[in-house]
């Protein structure tokens, strides 16, 4: 699946008084002019910057480890002394890992403005 890098805060910078990401590190100067892979930075608006061309397009391929739980019951000798039926302990993670080759963005967030956070929750649950 191939997507079209249109992420204004990661891919285009300082358009709308965006901020400069590690993507933009190709950007043409002078002195990179024979080697520069991306548009010359600048924060006038050009169309021509942003047009859509091989520059903006990437593979979106992706393998996601979405959302993993683990869970330990505890042993019913040791929480009966405290009155207790059962009580378990888990982890959860949602988003850990991805891999794919848009390094700097979450394949599944470009285009949005917020990216895809990574969330731990750590719990006990108990039964009297």
């Amino acid at each position: 699946m191939t997507v079209y890098l249109n992420t204004p805060s990661i891919f285009w910078p300082l358009r709308a008084n965006n901020n400069i990401s590690t993507f933009s590190e190709g950007s043409w100067t002078s002195a990179t002019a024979t080697s520069a892979t991306l548009p010359r930075l600048t924060t006038l608006e050009n169309a021509n910057n942003f047009r859509p061309n091989t520059v903006w397009y990437s593979d979106a391929s992706y393998f996601k480890l979405r959302s993993i739980e683990l869970s330990y019951d505890l042993p019913l000798q040791i929480i009966s002394r405290i009155k207790l039926n059962q009580a378990t302990i888990y982890i959860r993670g949602m988003n850990l890992l991805s891999f794919d080759n848009i390094d700097i963005v979450d394949p599944e967030a470009v285009g949005l403005e917020y990216p895809t956070l990574k969330t731990y929750n750590l719990g006990i649950k108990i039964g009297f």
